[in-house]
């Protein structure tokens, strides 16, 4: 006799057996516990580490079981080139990020600083040239800036992360070797 089938909203109780952790308890009754989702860099990082151990765990594996005919050393030589390259790459890159970060920082708050002083030093020095009012509009309208110029920068960098993928899929293109039927 086959036994009956649980309601649709019913829990899974086997799974709560076997895997604990993602249910909770709610209104007395297990309910799946919903998680923040893992990025989908970490995924691709850590995929990475994965190939890269898997790299080396064969490596190992072949040096202990296979005869000594020195490819190993040429294969962990290109290996370690080929980390050291990685890593400057994004030594590079990390610090083209942060001083590009640095400067814009140094504007926006350099901005409001060099209108209060100037503005300042005409309310001050020269009175009636310049009022407290005009001072305050000049800096709300500044604040103001700040969104549309965030928009441009964000335009130009979408542009140029498109240029560069264009010229890395027109380079895998012509890597790959003559093509039939397109004139050279």
């Amino acid at each position: 006799m086959v036994p009956p089938r649980p309601p649709r909203n019913a829990p899974d109780i086997e799974g709560l057996r076997r895997s604990p952790r993602r249910w909770i308890w709610r209104g007395g009754a297990p309910a799946p516990r919903c998680g923040p989702a893992r990025p989908t860099g970490a995924r691709v990082a850590a995929g990475n580490s994965r190939e890269l151990s898997d790299q080396i765990q064969e490596t190992l594996e072949r040096r202990l079981h296979a005869p000594d005919t020195g490819a190993e050393e040429t294969a962990a030589a290109r290996f370690a080139s080929g980390l050291r390259e990685t890593y400057w790459v994004r030594v590079r890159a990390y610090r083209v990020k942060y001083l590009i970060k640095g400067i814009g920082n140094f504007f926006a708050k350099f901005g409001p600083f060099a209108l209060l002083l100037f503005g300042g030093w005409l309310i001050i020095a020269r009175p009636g040239s310049f009022h407290l009012g005009s001072l305050v509009a000049v800096l709300a309208a500044y604040e103001r800036l700040d969104e549309p110029w965030q928009e441009l920068l964000d335009y130009y960098q979408r542009q140029e992360i498109a240029r560069v993928r264009y010229r890395q899929v027109i380079s895998a293109f012509e890597a790959s070797g003559p093509r039939v039927g397109v004139p050279a």
